[in-house]
């Protein structure tokens, strides 16, 4: 091993980008990954306290302990996703406290509690209004309750306290920018290209299995490769399903540098942006889905096994040639562009000798039909076709990838996680907690509180312990911390602990060195009035949430079926909405309303309905690529649509293509129509 081939392995692994072929699955893993983030945890956690602790700030600020805990909260998994958290927090605290600072100069001051309760409803109204999305939404309405309930209830505190508390934001904020920036970084638009790599091997993988199925003469054989390709496919689209998620996260990262740096040996024969890597995958994923689906309910009789003998072959030819190009996109050296075009000649070349071999095989087969008088199932034909038709648009999006024009990135509105904070004593974190466990839905709220209230009663336990320990002696917290810290950071990378994860990491926070401050009721048991007031501020939240112009998950998930139900009208949908729809239905399911008035409808016909969506998906995809290649046969030479009409047994084989389309469509337009009729009559009172 080279000096140079050593660094480059410890720069990919230190910026988190590898090769799919190349790289050690120890070294590049999930359990890694987690271990990087929870080590960027604790360092965000250890750099705040040293900046709130150990700098001259600490005599110029007064919530100093909220800086590790914001560096704590803010940290995301990429450096996309924590720099966007903190640029838009911070363009709306900005403002924010600035009008604060005018209402403590106008007068608000200790015990003033009718007029801080009435401009709190205020500002937090404005702020709901405001914030659209839900995690600056909590962060703003944590700032702001933050500093009304130290108005109120500290008698002497000084004119500036609110841009005090900006500055505890922001430092905290930038300590965890600069962690997630310097220490292991994840960008999102690496993490994508490594998705990307990861997905194209793995469909080729699948695609390999599903022709070795295709080639058995028997079901039984069939189904043991079937079987291996649906391993592949599971871990394929729990890929992908994180993979459109950070899309929403690129946009503030240098996507265009940062390909040059780590994949500019690619540049030449591969140099899509980063949503048209993933458009690729998804459409790839679409056709390679087709061929198991048929595979499926292929029929192995004699015609199938005659086929596999003349054309197996062609298959093996067919598919070592996609690999090779594949191989070219993801290899970690560099590919000679025109070793590369050479492969794309031999793949093209390829698939037209398949197709050529598959005419004239399918010609036989009507000559033997005609002459000898047999029966033949044309179902045989069509499943054949279609298998055939799949490869075919598989081979085109391979081959056309070289063509496609550069573009940059869209900018995409950023969806992230749930934040939490706890805070306090004196019946405050009652307000706390109901500004933080809001939803925009009756079951996200439901779920939300849920997680926070695991989260709670983990992170008091584990703060009972440091004080039981350590006693209030500030560095000993510090080192009891950081455990708990990395142990909170791995498990938060892990979607069903996210946001229990965060609030167990935060609260030992807020509790022991909160503590340090002298609160008024640091007699008695502190760690359990937390507890009692997390729990009094989450049922009344609950009571709030339903009562209260309740927004119901399962109103959401039928507008969102009828939206995507409309949108298939016209054309292909995206895929996104079903990911959309799980979601909505994972929090419906904890709703009253799924069981007080479902109409018979059940979470598992729902779950059954998003299912069919994307069956439907998969059926206009390729109805919109069997049109697109008709069309180009049309302008290319009319003599093969000629040639195809001539081929299909007079016509008999092949219908009319249009009338069939039209009146496909018009049967898949009245059941749309019927589906978004049921949908609107079914939504609740509270949603109408």
């Amino acid at each position: 091993m080279t000096l140079s081939t050593i660094f480059r392995s410890i720069r990919r692994f230190y910026f988190n980008y590898y090769h799919i072929k190349t790289s050690s699955i120890y070294l590049h893993s999930a359990f890694t990954r987690r271990l990087q983030y929870a080590f960027r945890l604790v360092l965000t956690f250890l750099i705040g306290s040293f900046v709130a602790y150990a700098t001259p700030l600490r005599l110029h600020l007064g919530q100093i302990y909220m800086i590790p805990n914001l560096g704590v909260l803010c940290i995301q998994e990429t450096f996309g996703a924590t720099l966007s958290t903190t640029l838009h927090v911070t363009s709306v605290i900005i403002p924010l406290s600035m009008f604060l600072f005018l209402i403590q100069t106008l007068g608000l001051s200790y015990q003033n509690y009718l007029v801080g309760e009435i401009l709190l409803l205020l500002s937090s109204f404005c702020i709901s209004y405001r914030c659209r999305t839900l995690q600056f939404r909590k962060l703003s309405l944590w700032f702001n309750a933050i500093f009304f309930v130290s108005i109120i209830n500290e008698q002497t505190i000084r004119a500036t306290f609110a841009f005090e508390l900006l500055a505890d934001f922001v430092l905290g904020m930038f300590v965890a920018v600069l962690v997630s920036l310097l220490f292991f970084p994840l960008f999102a638009t690496l993490d994508i290209e490594n998705r990307v790599n990861y997905c194209l091997f793995h469909l080729d993988q699948m695609q390999a299995f599903l022709i070795q199925a295709f080639l058995c003469y028997d079901s039984t054989a069939a189904k043991v490769s079937l079987a291996r390709a649906a391993i592949v496919e599971r871990r394929l689209r729990n890929t992908m399903n994180e993979t459109r998620q950070r899309l929403n996260e690129v946009y503030l990262e240098p996507c265009r540098l940062l390909q040059w740096i780590f994949t500019r040996h690619r540049n030449e024969i591969f140099s899509l942006s980063i949503e048209q890597q993933v458009d690729l995958i998804t459409s790839l994923m679409f056709h390679v889905c087709s061929l198991q689906a048929m595979i499926e309910q292929c029929t192995f009789n004699k015609y199938h096994q005659d086929l596999v003998k003349q054309l197996e072959s062609n298959l093996l030819d067919f598919i070592s040639n996609q690999s090779m190009v594949i191989d070219s996109l993801i290899s970690s050296s560099l590919v000679n562009t025109d070793t590369f075009h050479n492969r794309l000649t031999n793949l093209q070349l390829a698939i037209e000798s398949l197709n050529s071999a598959y005419k004239q095989v399918r010609l036989h087969r009507i000559e033997e039909v005609f002459l000898t008088g047999t029966k033949t199932q044309s179902d045989d034909h069509l499943s054949h076709t279609f298998f055939f038709f799949q490869l075919d648009a598989i081979a085109r999006l391979l081959t056309q990838i070289t063509t496609i024009n550069r573009q940059r990135e869209k900018t995409s509105k950023t969806t992230q996680n749930y934040f939490s904070i706890q805070n306090f004593a004196n019946g405050q974190w009652i307000l706390i907690g109901l500004c933080m466990t809001q939803g925009d839905t009756v079951g996200g709220a439901l779920t939300t509180m849920k997680l926070r209230l695991v989260g709670t009663l983990l992170g008091s336990m584990w703060a009972y312990a440091i004080y039981a320990a350590v006693g209030e002696e500030s560095y000993k917290i510090f080192a009891m911390l950081v455990p708990w810290l990395l142990l909170c950071g791995y498990l938060k990378l892990i979607p069903q602990w996210d946001y229990a994860a965060t609030v167990a990491a935060s609260t030992p926070i807020v509790v022991n060195l909160g503590r340090l401050y002298g609160d008024v009721f640091r007699q008695g048991n502190y760690v359990l009035l937390r507890i009692q007031e997390s729990i009094i501020g989450i049922g009344v939240g609950m009571f709030l949430t339903v009562l209260i112009f309740p927004t119901f998950a399962v109103d959401l998930l039928k507008t969102n079926i009828q939206d995507t139900l409309k949108t298939c009208r016209p054309s292909a949908c995206s895929k996104i909405f079903a990911n959309s729809q799980r979601i909505q239905l994972n929090y419906a399911s904890l709703e009253p309303s799924i069981w007080w008035f479902n109409y018979g409808f059940s979470p598992s016909q729902y779950d059954l309905l998003i299912k069919q969506q994307l069956d439907m998906f998969r059926m206009l995809h390729n109805m919109h690529a069997t049109l697109m290649q008709i069309n180009d046969c049309s302008m290319d030479d009319k003599n093969q649509i000629d040639e195809l009409r001539l081929n299909a047994a007079g016509g008999r084989f092949l219908p009319d293509l249009h009338g069939e389309l039209l009146d496909l469509s018009r049967q898949l337009s009245d059941c749309i129509d019927l589906w978004i009729s049921y949908l609107t009559l079914t939504h609740t009172t509270y949603y109408r």
